[in-house]
């Protein structure tokens, strides 16, 4: 061993955010599902086609916002802490108001 090094060994524990994903689910298909059947010819079809992409838009907010804090959706989103109720009405908010990605279909945009 060199003169003034110190190992220092750590043990991290890793628990899957289950609850997380979960809440950022079933909020993501609650807006989704909301949205859809106010749909005058709403389908029992369209209904799950759209809980299912309202699923993974609430996931994909909901992840996005808790690593690196950018908002998908055009609500402004400032919560000051963030357990499972805030990820359960950001993917409400996302089923609700759709992910909306950058708009590429104007020339002038990069």
């Amino acid at each position: 061993m060199r003169r003034g090094r110190t190992t220092v060994a750590r043990l991290w524990t890793f628990a899957f955010p289950l609850v997380f994903l979960v809440a950022a689910l079933l909020g993501g298909a609650a807006g989704a599902a909301l949205k859809a059947v106010r749909e005058p010819d709403a389908t029992t079809r369209t209904v799950l086609s759209a809980v299912a992409i309202g699923m993974l838009g609430g996931v994909a907010s909901a992840v996005v916002y808790h690593a690196i804090g950018v908002s998908l959706f055009q609500v402004p989103a400032n919560v000051p802490f963030f357990n499972e109720a805030a990820v359960f009405a950001l993917g409400v908010l996302a089923g609700l108001l759709g992910v909306k990605l950058a708009d590429t279909s104007h020339p002038g945009n990069p």
